[in-house]
Order: structure tokens, then sequence, then C-alpha cells
């Protein structure tokens, strides 16, 4: 007469022949994502070994196609190589010198369990890197919606947002940095930037400064830490040439005349030509009527006082109301904030 498996494990148990209080303490999870979680935490019969961590090329396949041209072609390289050496059983490890560990446990975690619990704003760039490289479209989206103001460098954010074609997330980085310009450009991070980045930068007509002036200093103070950076003197030829093109992004027409002749011209970046050619556009502008209208902020939280900008070509160039009230620009506050319109008419 046949028994059942429950027939048989009961009759063991009863002789001793299986201890079923063990079993229970062994039990494995009830859920899939419990199972997966425990599968990647053990690494319980993993085949696919990473530096500091393993996996397993199955899980790795079903979401990364990436992952599974590089196994496939781990194997037939295998079998190629493979001449009946022992050491040719030994697994190979992959090194992923390029990605930071952290970021590509959150990987990991996010293929197992879909777990996101480790994405922040210290590893999310990483994480897209991680995620470009491996062909997970499924982790970009979550990794995209982290707050602006939580990201550890916003600058190599935006950097790395141009580098993968994120226009809507660029366009972000860039609204971020413009409306925080009086505080991000004087942290370490600006510091970092290269001279690309401060040419895209320094050529936006929403940076939210005091003046053009402001934005001269700024220039230098990147200028000044590019020449220590570099071992060279700060000296006004070596400030000029780590600028580069970046220079000619400040709109010297519109720094009052006597910034310009105290401070512009002793600092001789520029030379004598440049510096009169600049100087001779400032008659132009005097004796015409300038009309100043400045969208200003009162009863702001943020120490924003007016959103004025010059252009080019030495006019005043403003932000309009309708740009200022647009509720995806983040200036303005219907609940908490008042704006009001005000018109300068200046006369020389």
């Amino acid at each position: 007469m046949r028994i059942t498996e429950m027939e048989r494990i009961q009759t063991m148990s009863s002789h001793g022949g299986y201890d079923t209080g063990h079993q229970m303490s062994m039990a494995k999870p009830d859920t899939l994502a419990d199972r997966m979680k425990l599968l990647l935490s053990t690494a319980k019969s993993a085949d696919a070994h990473f530096l500091l961590m393993h996996a397993h090329k199955t899980i790795l396949i079903a979401a990364s196609n990436v992952f599974e041209a590089m196994f496939q072609t781990d194997k037939e390289n295998s079998n190629g190589t493979n001449t009946g050496n022992a050491s040719s059983n030994c697994p190979a490890v992959v090194e992923i010198p390029d990605i930071e560990p952290s970021a590509f446990k959150v990987m990991l975690s996010f293929i197992y369990t879909d777990d996101l619990s480790e994405l922040n704003g210290d590893n999310t760039m990483a994480v897209l890197y991680a995620t470009k490289k491996y062909n997970v479209p499924g982790l970009m989206r979550p990794s995209l919606q982290i707050p602006i103001s939580e990201f550890r460098n916003i600058f190599l954010a935006y950097d790395q947002a141009l580098i993968f074609e994120l226009e809507d997330f660029s366009n972000k980085c860039l609204r971020y940095i413009c409306q925080n310009a009086a505080q991000l450009f004087g942290s370490h991070q600006f510091l970092q930037i290269d001279q690309k980045m401060l040419c895209v930068l320094l050529d936006s007509d929403r940076l939210l400064l005091s003046d053009e002036f402001e934005i001269w200093k700024i220039a230098l103070r990147w200028a000044d830490e590019k020449c220590r950076q570099n071992g060279i003197e700060c000296s006004s030829g070596n400030r000029r040439s780590v600028l580069g093109p970046a220079l000619f992004k400040i709109r010297f027409p519109n720094i009052h005349e006597d910034d310009f002749a105290k401070c512009v011209v002793p600092s001789s970046v520029l030379t004598l030509e440049e510096c009169s050619e600049f100087i001779s556009s400032i008659p132009i502008r005097i004796f015409i009527v300038v009309w100043s209208p400045r969208a200003v902020l009162v009863e702001i939280p943020q120490p924003w006082t007016n959103f004025c900008k010059m252009n080019c070509r030495g006019y005043v160039n403003f932000i309009s109301f309708a740009e200022l009230l647009n509720p995806s620009e983040d200036l303005y506050n219907q609940n908490e904030d008042k704006a009001t319109l005000a018109i300068d008419v200046i006369v020389k």
C-alpha cells in the first residue's frame, strides 16, 4: 500500500528520524518578495560574482538585456578557453569600477524585490548611471522623482542629465540652480564644475543674482580656484585662460561704470581694447530713457528681492509676470507670497 509524503514524514518523526521542530525553525519566507530578498542577502546558489556582492544570472538576465549579453559572452569565452584546467571551474569575478557599490546595491535590490528604500539624493545620479549602463528603465522613473533639493551635488546632476539627454530633468535642474544661484554659486561644488558647465550657467537669463558685477566676482572666484587646482599662479593671464569662452558670457556693458572702472579694469583680465570697447557702450545707454520694470516679491521666505537680468545688448530684460506666476517655475506661492510690479523711469 502506498503512503502519502505527509504520512511518511509523520512516521519518521514518530521514530525520531525526522526533526520537525528543526524543519519549522528553518521555514522559508512566505512571500515572493521575501524569498527574493533572502536570495540576494544570502547569495545562496549565486552564480554571478561581483567584487563586493553576489547575484543570480537568471534574475539579472530577466531584468536587463545588457546583463544577458554580458553573461552570454562570458559563457562563450569560457567554453572556448576551457581546456580541462581545474582553475577553470572557479567562477570569474566581475569588476565594475565605474559604478559606486551603494548604487549597484540599490539597482540589485530593485531588480530582486522592487525595493527603493536605499535610493536617496546622495546616490541618485550614480544609480541613474547604473540604470543607463545596464538598461533597467523601471528604475529610472523613481530616480528622476527624487526632489531636486535633496541632491548631493545639483551641478553634477545637471551635467549627467545633459549627458543622458533627459530634457525635462535637466530643465528642472537648471531652474533650481538659477533660482538658488546666490547660495549655490558660493558652494564648494560650484568650484568643481568645468568650463563648459560654467558657460552654460552664465549664458542663462534666469540667474537670480543681484547684478552683473556679482556674476563677474563669481567667475573670478571660480577662475582662481581652477588656477589653484592646476598649480598655477592666479594671474590675469591665467584667469583669462581658464575662463576661456566663459569670460564673454559675462555681460560687461551691464556692469555699473564705477564698478567696471574700479574693479574690472584693474584686474587686467580684459585687454585695454576690450575695456575701451565696453566703456564706449556706456554713453549709448545714458542718453536714452531706460524703462526698468521689476517683478518684485514681498513677504517671501526666500531672500529674493527682484528678478531682473540684463541681456547682452545692454538693455534691461526682466522676468515677465506670466513667468513669475507660472506654477511650474516654482517662483511664486499664491498662498504665501505677494507680488507687485514697480516701474522706474530714469532719464539721463
